[in-house]
Order: structure tokens, then C-alpha cells, then sequence
């Protein structure tokens, strides 16, 4: 081979080789380049997961911690603080429709009557059913049965005793609590120890829950029924 051959021959050679070296350079710059891209995105995504995952927890834990400070509420006596976490509308509506169900049970006549007298009677009982919710069935009542059972107010003798709210006095208590409560639905959570006969209905309204709607005892309610009767009866 020449001189000139070997030459060329180490020329090729080096060529190739810077070459080489020219795209393991540029590859190794790449792959710098994305990586530097791809830590801050992997970065945010897990701070997105963690701040998602905690959103979660919170909003599970937010009713649990709402009904326990309702029932600290109740049993310290503080009708004010208990006032405050009630939909006042939403409970006298839903007394209104647990009278109005016992009243149409306990009078089954009712149902035998012509669509236009079924609904001037109606008219006129749902007239009494919000005045006997405004009379009986005020929230400081409410929190004086599921404090104590019975309430010192007017309302007293007609809708009697009942068992009291189970306070939180101890850990024990409050696991009960605790495991009597879960969610209904994305926006309702319910409550219902074993040792009570009240069931609470807290919705989530505003960024709150509140107290909804309480299902009452069915004496109590039946006692309701039988006012609504009685007030009825003597329209002229």
C-alpha cells in the first residue's frame, strides 16, 4: 500500500471517528435537555397528586368533624353554637313531610276524596303543619331533645321524652359516633347511633355541613299527626 493510501486510509478513519464522537456528544446533550425538562414535570405532577389525595382526605374527614362539634355543641348546652350548624329552612321542611305522611296514614279517608277536595284539605293542613313546626319544633327545642330528651319549652307535654343525643364523654363514644355516621351521597352525610332514636342529615351547603333534616321518633311524630287532626277538624 502507498503512502498516500495510508493517508487516505487514516484520514477516513479519523473522520469517522470524530464523527462518531460529534452525535454521542449531541446525544448525551439531548438526553440532558429532556431530563432537565422531565424532572419539573414528574416534580409537579406528584405535588398535584399529593395536593389532590389530601383535597380528598379533607373533604372525607369534613363531615365527621362537623357532626362531632354539632353533638359537642348539643351536649354542653350551647344552642347557639348548635343553631348555627342547622339548615333551619331545610329541617322545618322536613318535619313538615314526616307530619304530613303520618297525618295522611293515621286518616286513610283522606284518600278516598275527589282530587279538588284532597287539595283545598291539603291547603289548608299545610297552613297547620308550619305553624305547628313553628310552634313545636323550634331549634332551640331541637337541640333541647337531643341534649336532654325533652324540652322545658310550651312544646313539652305534646311532644314528650325521648332518648337524648349519646354524648361524647369518652374515646369509646366517639368511635360509636364515629362508625354510626357515612356519607349518603356526594352532598349528604347521616347519623344514627344505635343508642338514640333520632337520625341526623347533615348537607354540605356553602362549603358547610349543616344539620339537614331530623327523622324524629314515631310517637313523636304521631302525636304531631294527631295535632294537625285535631286543628284541622275545627275549620269551619
Amino acid at each position: 500500500m502507498t503512502r498516500a493510501a495510508v493517508f487516505s486510509s487514516q484520514a477516513f478513519v479519523t473522520e469517522g471517528l470524530r464523527e462518531a464522537n460529534r452525535i454521542v456528544m449531541t446525544q448525551h446533550l439531548t438526553d440532558d435537555a429532556y431530563g432537565s425538562v422531565a424532572r419539573p414535570r414528574r416534580r409537579y405532577g406528584l405535588f398535584a397528586g399529593l395536593a389532590a389525595a389530601l383535597l380528598l382526605i379533607g373533604y372525607w374527614l369534613s363531615p365527621y368533624v362537623a357532626a362531632t362539634r354539632f353533638a359537642l355543641a348539643v351536649q354542653s348546652g350551647d344552642s347557639a353554637g348548635a343553631i348555627s350548624r342547622m339548615d333551619v329552612v331545610g329541617l322545618r321542611n322536613s318535619f313538615a313531610r314526616q307530619i304530613v305522611q303520618a297525618y295522611l296514614a293515621r286518616n286513610p279517608q283522606l284518600r278516598n276524596l275527589d282530587p279538588l277536595k284532597r287539595q283545598v284539605i291539603g291547603g289548608v293542613a299545610t297552613g297547620y303543619v308550619a305553624a305547628i313546626v313553628a310552634d313545636y319544633l323550634t331549634p332551640e327545642a331541637l337541640s333541647e331533645l337531643l341534649a336532654q330528651g325533652r324540652t322545658r319549652s310550651a312544646a313539652g307535654a305534646l311532644v314528650g321524652d325521648s332518648a337524648a343525643f349519646p354524648p361524647i364523654d369518652r374515646i369509646g363514644r366517639a368511635f360509636e359516633l364515629f362508625m354510626a355516621s357515612g356519607f349518603t351521597g356526594l352532598d349528604s352525610f347521616a347519623v344514627q347511633p344505635e343508642m338514640t332514636v333520632y337520625k341526623l342529615n347533615f348537607g354540605l351547603r356553602g362549603g358547610r355541613w349543616l344539620l339537614r333534616s331530623v327523622v324524629l321518633p314515631e310517637a313523636m311524630i304521631n302525636r304531631l299527626a294527631d295535632e294537625l287532626t285535631t286543628r284541622t277538624a275545627t275549620q269551619p
